[in-house]
């Protein structure tokens, strides 16, 4: 009996080593999937540490070019903002010249107006005189009287030069003085 218990015994040692042996089989078989998935896992993720480091790298180029580019977008708007000031000043400068040039213009203009407005009537008047000195003439040379000598208005300078020729310049009532303006 013993001799059964021992190859009972030896049976089930050899049982229980083919159960190790599947069992560390199994064990190591499970293990290097493990190490492989592992490897797998650490592979994925360098890739994917890689992959945000370069999407970093370029966001970083992104947003420093959009820096660069806010940046010159206002130093051309501060430049236009200085340079239409200077442009509507220097508008204001030639504005405000040509107004006070226009308004003396306008002031000559109303002076020269004023003055031959004044050498007309003072025309008319003696062109009236001057009439009124014919008509006497011709009254008096109808009527024998004592001759009087009578004075016949001057006309200005300026006023003789500027009639037309074909005015009355030519009469011989208009007595011009040099030198009255």
């Amino acid at each position: 009996m013993l001799r059964v218990k021992l190859s009972r015994t030896i049976d089930f040692l050899v049982v229980c080593r083919q159960v190790t042996s599947s069992l560390t089989a199994a064990r190591t078989t499970e293990r290097s999937l493990w190490i492989q998935e592992k490897l797998e896992l650490q592979e994925s993720l360098r890739a994917a540490t890689q992959a945000a480091d370069k999407e970093k790298e370029e966001i970083s180029k992104v947003r420093s070019a959009l820096d660069q580019d806010v940046k010159e977008t206002e130093q051309s708007q501060s430049q236009w903002k200085r340079d239409k000031t200077r442009l509507l000043e220097e508008h204001l400068q030639v504005t405000s010249s040509l107004s006070a040039g226009l308004i003396k213009s306008l002031e000559e203009l109303e002076a020269d107006r004023s003055l031959r407005n004044q050498e007309n009537v003072e025309f008319q008047e003696s062109i009236r005189a001057a009439t009124q000195a014919v008509d006497q003439e011709k009254e008096a040379g109808k009527k024998p009287k004592k001759k009087s000598v009578q004075t016949i208005p001057q006309v200005p300078v300026q006023l003789w030069n500027d009639l037309p020729s074909s005015s009355l310049r030519g009469c011989m009532f208009f007595q011009c003085s040099p030198g009255v303006n």
